[in-house]
């Protein structure tokens, strides 16, 4: 099975980080939950080795055949070796099952040790998970885009999901049944430093089995709720939900609210690595719903402004629409770019297009150095939609249904011959007043 693993080069120290409250802005429940549940994405429990690092990590826990595994980036060869397939024995009670749905209350208080640090460095991440852990099974009899989320934590947690089976063995003369965890590759993991939770995905799996790890450093043991949702690509057996595919969705209910929106899922990602501010995810004033909140601050270099891509792979053929709800308040502004190509540190993007809310309830589209103006709702949920036909060579926005400007798909910002392609969405509250809300993202493919 092909996986696509996200590189993710992060320090191995904390990073204190705090934001002055501007005199003039009146989003103090955003600002009290900014102080009060800070996260720091660049120092989570596991993480991937940058790909500059050449120094050699060693396992310190030596457990038996492990003590003197090493990893070297540059080292091809190790690297086959560390993805191979991994397997050790367990006690059979140890495993527990969990479907698609499922809520499920845990401790690791009476969790295993089976997985460490040296364990986790067979599938190139490296780690400070020594603690107890506990393992799931679970099976996907169709591919399913998969949210896991980790709540009602009292310690930093991590999970690891991985492509594997646990097979049952007799059991031995003692009377005692163990299982056999096989691990093949690493799916997703989390990278989250909060204390009261965590979230894998949404992240496309094939059908198949799946193991997933819940695991902490030493003596860090907590309770927590694990829930497993999952969207059927082709189709929910009791739940039939057409013919298309839904590649991303995006409700923010289930990511930890306060915390930076680029920390809690592979497809989202700040413009610039280094950029000081990222989007947030907080509740409502209610407490029933969540949203992702973009703003900018003042006395911010724009460089370090919120400014969020989702990544939706490459696409080059066939139909898709982005849908998302959208809330700007009067006065605020927004901005949605369509990237054709998006490189790491944007050396070489390709932009296909700007959208801008511009704050009086007008907005104008730049593409083709051409203007196309349009018109929106403001103070109020409304639904934004982005329609991408490559067959028909069109891309089209619509708000709450009606269709606003359409232009091909080819064109650029300041060219007609440009790729026919989309890489990724930018979410911008560079400007100054920008300000807005996010809620209830698809990204389907018709």
């Amino acid at each position: 099975m092909k996986v696509k693993l996200f590189s993710l080069v992060l320090t191995v120290f904390a990073i204190a980080f705090s934001c002055e409250k501007d005199a003039n802005d009146t989003i103090t429940i955003a600002e009290q939950l900014d102080a009060n549940a800070p996260v720091d994405p660049e120092n989570g429990l596991i993480r991937r080795p940058g790909l500059a690092e050449i120094e050699v990590y060693k396992a310190t826990d030596n457990p038996a055949n492990d003590a003197d595994q090493l990893i070297r980036m540059d080292d091809s060869r190790k690297q086959a070796e560390l993805r191979s397939n991994y397997s050790f024995s367990v006690p059979t009670k140890a495993v527990k099952s969990m479907a698609c749905g499922n809520t499920i209350n845990g401790t690791l208080s009476d969790g295993t040790s089976k997985f460490s640090n040296a364990t986790y460095l067979r599938f190139n991440l490296v780690g400070s998970l020594n603690g107890r852990d506990d393992i799931y099974t679970l099976t996907l009899p169709q591919p399913a885009v998969v949210t896991l989320s980790l709540r009602n934590t009292t310690e930093n947690l991590a999970m690891v999901l991985f492509e594997g089976t646990v097979v049952r063995e007799p059991v031995n003369d003692n009377g005692v049944a163990s299982s056999i965890v096989q691990l093949k590759s690493v799916e997703s993991f989390t990278n989250s430093t909060s204390d009261y939770g965590d979230l894998i995905g949404p992240v496309f799996l094939p059908a198949g089995s799946y193991v997933l790890a819940i695991d902490g450093p030493s003596g860090q043991e907590s309770h927590y709720t694990l829930k497993m949702n999952c969207d059927y690509l082709n189709g929910n057996p009791d739940q039939p939900t057409g013919n298309g595919s839904t590649l991303i969705k995006d409700k923010f209910d289930d990511y930890n609210a306060g915390n930076d929106l680029s920390s809690q899922a592979n497809h989202w990602v700040k413009y610039r690595t280094a950029a000081k501010l990222d989007a947030k995810v907080f509740k409502s004033l209610n407490a029933l719903n969540q949203y992702a909140y973009f703003a900018h601050k003042e006395g911010i270099e724009t460089n370090d402004q919120p400014n969020v891509i989702l990544r939706t792979g490459t696409r080059t053929s066939g139909r898709y629409q982005l849908q998302t709800k959208l809330w700007i308040y009067q006065g605020r502004n927004a901005r949605i770019g369509i990237i054709k190509r998006f490189s790491t540190g944007n050396t070489s993007n390709e932009v296909g297009a700007q959208i801008y809310f511009t704050g009086n309830g007008n907005g104008i589209i730049t593409v083709n150095s051409k203007v196309i103006s349009f018109t929106y709702p403001q103070s109020q949920w409304m639904t934004v939609g982005i329609a991408i036909d490559f067959t028909s060579n069109k891309y089209e926005l619509s708000i709450n249904g009606i269709k606003k400007a359409s232009w091909d798909a080819n064109w650029e910002v300041n060219s007609a011959t440009g790729s026919k392609r989309i890489e990724a969405f930018q979410f911008q509250a560079t400007a100054n007043n920008a300000q807005f809300y996010l809620d209830d993202l698809s990204f389907n493919k018709e």
